[in-house]
């Protein structure tokens, strides 16, 4: 018995700088809407506590609050550049083999496979396609100057089919 044959597989290789990795996730983590509605209540907090409390004794609490909403991002973004300088995976030269049913991420001493379904979503810029990981906003970032035009559109039908 004869083993179905497999998809055609397209590969390319890659690489995304610390940098550019870390600007993205920040910019895709922060601007989430989730959390700007939260970064939205510090302000409301601050009134509440101002007008509710009497004249002075708020004014600590406000502080701390105006502080925590000034050290959010930045805090955030020191957390990221950590999580990637902690994983060479993330900034390792790769090669990516594609094919209508998987992934193939291929590093200087690791491997990983994944079905399309792994990921939950899928968008673009005019840079860069994402490979969305979960709701939190990291994702998957792959260069579109590594694609040629035809491999662009395969990977997108690709990556829409799987995760419309």
């Amino acid at each position: 018995m004869q083993s179905p044959p497999q998809p055609e597989t397209t590969t390319i290789h890659y690489q995304v700088s610390r940098d550019t990795l870390l600007s993205i996730w920040w910019r895709r983590m922060f601007f989430r809407p989730r959390r700007l509605i939260a970064y939205g209540a510090f302000p409301v907090a601050a009134a509440l506590i101002y007008f509710g409390l009497p004249p002075g004794s708020g004014m600590y609490i406000i502080i701390g609050l105006i502080t925590g909403l000034v050290l959010a991002p930045i805090h955030l973004y020191r957390l990221l550049g950590k999580a990637i300088d902690g994983n060479k995976q993330y900034t390792d030269l790769k090669t990516l083999e594609y094919s209508s049913s998987r992934l193939i991420v291929i590093g200087p001493d690791w491997r990983s496979e994944l079905p399309w379904t792994t990921f939950h979503g899928f968008s673009e810029d005019d840079e860069y396609f994402y490979l969305h990981l979960s709701d939190n906003g990291l994702a998957s970032v792959l260069p579109k100057q590594s694609f040629t035009a035809d491999q662009q559109q395969q990977f997108r039908q690709y990556a829409q089919a799987c995760n419309g």
